[in-house]
């Protein structure tokens, strides 16, 4: 396949570094969640799924660590299942921005790599972030809501820049034609764009999720130049393939010689063409979910995968 990947990269650039990460999304049709009454649905800027959660937290802002900890521990110690693991989050919490990250620490590794994953294991991976980060340890006190709000953030986009380094790692694969390496890296960037999610504060995961909107977007429109340039190839194999089946059965003499293995390269060309499209077609299903969801109007109808039924056929 073509190996023009030059400007694809540049624009990658553009999309990824171009806008900034904190920036909301670009159209109203996904909102964040609100409660019953309109206020956040997630006021510490993650969901918690059990009150008690909240309640102890209450506690905690009001100067009564001790007994938010001790309460909240009591119910880790009846619960199990999920309801365990969410109690366990909550803790988790409480410890970290109560200053006792020796005591989160445990908890939150334990979680991230609880062996059902889901919300439980992704929001333990954003606490986990925040107390890896340095500036946690210097930003004052965590129980202020503007500090704590300002780490989600950096959080975030953390886990933008992560994405932008996955999609330009995608190309680098593309330019190999390893599809296997394409389709982890693809999965990789879901994977911060999934934790990104469970974000709840200054539409920091939308402007995450657009980032990879864009990237993929980036991804579709250069394998469809590249499908369009292969095409041309074929066109002028399958030409060679006639000249030379022409010459062959007519076995006139003279005249430029034709290309014998024509046939063999044309078919070789097609096989790599459709594995191709195979790897990238979850890629653009993806990029369609996204797109519906969140509604971008950057994606065009260049930016989705062509049909199948415009590659080549073997001969």
């Amino acid at each position: 396949m073509p190996r023009r990947y030059t400007r694809a990269v540049a624009a990658l650039l553009v999309f990824t570094f171009g806008a900034p990460t904190n920036a909301g999304p670009r159209t109203g049709r996904h909102q964040p969640s609100v409660g019953e009454h309109g206020e956040p649905a997630a006021p510490e800027g993650l969901e918690f799924h059990n009150p008690l959660v909240d309640e102890c937290m209450g506690l905690l802002r009001k100067g009564d660590a001790v007994q938010a900890t001790t309460k909240l521990e009591q119910e880790v110690a009846r619960a199990v299942g999920d309801e365990k693991a969410e109690l366990q989050l909550g803790l988790a919490m409480l410890y970290l921005r109560s200053g006792q990250q020796a005591k989160a620490r445990p908890v939150l590794t334990s979680l991230v790599n609880r062996r059902t994953g889901g919300s439980v294991s992704d929001r333990a991976a954003i606490l986990e972030r925040v107390m890896k980060q340095p500036s946690a340890k210097k930003s004052g006190d965590l129980m202020d809501p503007a500090i704590w709000a300002n780490q989600l953030t950096k959080v975030a986009n953390n886990l933008a820049n992560e994405v932008t380094t996955e999609h330009q790692s995608v190309f680098a694969a593309m330019r190999k034609e390893d599809w296997a390496q394409v389709t982890s890296h693809v999965s990789n960037a879901r994977e911060r764009v999934r934790i990104a999610r469970e974000i709840k504060a200054d539409n920091a995961a939308d402007a995450v999720v657009l980032k990879h909107v864009d990237g993929l977007a980036c991804v579709i429109r250069q394998i469809n130049s590249d499908f369009d340039q292969a095409q041309v190839q074929a066109k002028q194999l399958r030409q060679q393939v006639r000249e030379y089946e022409k010459l062959r059965q007519t076995r006139l003499p003279g005249g430029a010689a034709p290309n014998a293995n024509a046939k063999i390269e044309y078919n070789a060309l097609v096989a790599r063409l459709h594995s191709a499209w195979d790897a990238v077609k979850p890629i653009d299903d993806e990029l369609g979910n996204l797109t519906e969801e969140y509604g971008s109007p950057r994606i065009k109808k260049r930016d989705r995968l062509i049909p199948k039924s415009r590659l080549p056929i073997p001969l």
